[in-house]
């Protein structure tokens, strides 16, 4: 509606500018009615501009007082770590899977609500998510990586409210180690992600702007975990061959670099 109205009034313009060319002296008074009416139809056309823009913000504030409406999960059967994860899993090395029932509230309200996660929000705003989870207590002395597939746009995470970290850009996946002596093995641990997807004039897109493909919504929309590792890792590797010209001996040298993230010291090895 508020595009028609626009094109007509540029229409009556062009028309108008075009009746306005010079005539005889005699069409004076003809010219000047039309001025006339060309302001008035202009001002007539502004305040309806006007009408439909306060009447579009009317409607944005609705969606955000009533936001979980407007927030969109994925299907829960889907909650399921991909199955390629599975190739990480061991006994010295498991995943904590994040997703499922969080709670989360926009900025400026007191209540939680209860959201589900992976999910986005479609307009913006500041929404603050969280939830508990629990580790037990045969993964004491592992360390510890936050592993995000995605969430948008800028984001703050912390762990039994200590800051972690933060990230910008929710098309790329991020992970942050997590110190273990942040963490609880015989209490509940409490996740908060603070989320905020509103413009920015340097680091982001209009929410809706890009025709055809994926919009900037708001949220944690891809799968979250934590990972646990073994606190000795290895940090570079480096192999090398060796023939001889008759192709007999063969030799293989291996340069290894292991890291020990609870003593923090690096150890190498040749071989």
């Amino acid at each position: 509606m508020l595009l028609l109205i626009k094109y007509s009034c540029k229409k009556i313009k062009i028309l108008l500018v075009i009746l306005l060319l010079p005539y005889p002296i005699h069409m004076w008074h003809f010219q000047k009615n039309l001025r006339v009416l060309f302001f008035c139809l202009t001002d007539r056309f502004i305040l309806l501009n006007c009408i439909f823009a306060f009447l579009h913000l009317l409607t944005i504030n609705a969606m955000a007082s009533q936001w979980t409406a407007h927030y969109i999960h994925r299907p829960e059967k889907s909650f399921d770590l991909p199955s390629f994860l599975g190739m990480f899993s061991s006994p010295r090395r498991q995943i904590i899977n994040l997703n499922g029932r969080w709670e989360a509230r926009k900025k400026g309200e007191g209540n939680w609500k209860e959201v589900l996660v992976p999910g986005a929000y479609d307009f913006e705003a500041e929404i603050e998510f969280k939830h508990s989870f629990q580790l037990d207590s045969s993964l004491l002395g592992q360390t510890f990586t936050l592993i995000a597939f995605g969430i948008n746009d800028r984001c703050t995470i912390y762990i039994n409210d200590k800051y972690l970290g933060g990230h910008v850009g929710g098309h790329t996946s991020f992970s942050i180690d997590l110190e273990s002596q942040h963490l609880n093995f015989e209490a509940i641990n409490e996740i908060r992600i603070l989320i905020d997807n509103s413009l920015h004039p340097r680091n982001s897109l209009p929410l809706k702007f890009r025709p055809r493909i994926a919009h900037t919504y708001g949220g944690i929309f891809r799968d979250v975990f934590i990972m646990s590792l073994p606190p000795i890792s290895i940090e570079h590797l480096q192999v090398r061959s060796s023939l001889s010209t008759n192709f007999k001996n063969p030799q293989i040298f291996v340069n290894a670099v292991l890291k020990n993230k609870i003593k923090q010291n690096i150890i190498t090895k040749k071989t």
